[in-house]
């Protein structure tokens, strides 16, 4: 089974910081991928099995934006009700 995380923020949130200031994404992001790749957090990522990898902000969106396709296209063919 693959399970995958990231960090998002609220759309309204994105709105308000694209509009202000973009360099606070961009450091997030470069703090989050430094973390990541650390020997000791790369290790304790492999020895709970996973893999700690970072990315860009347009490649986690491309990813959520593939999800939800695919996981929309899926419930619809097969008949999957709300509950």
């Amino acid at each position: 089974s693959k399970s995958s995380g990231g960090i998002l923020i609220p759309s309204a949130a994105a709105v308000f910081l694209f509009r202000v200031n973009l360099r606070i994404i961009d450091r997030l992001n470069a703090e989050v991928r430094r973390a990541l790749a650390d020997p000791d957090m790369k290790k304790r990522f492999a020895d709970l099995g996973g893999e700690a990898r970072g990315g860009t902000p347009e490649e986690m969106r491309a990813y959520v934006e593939g999800e939800i396709i695919k996981w929309k296209r899926l419930i619809e063919a097969r008949k999957i009700e709300r509950q």
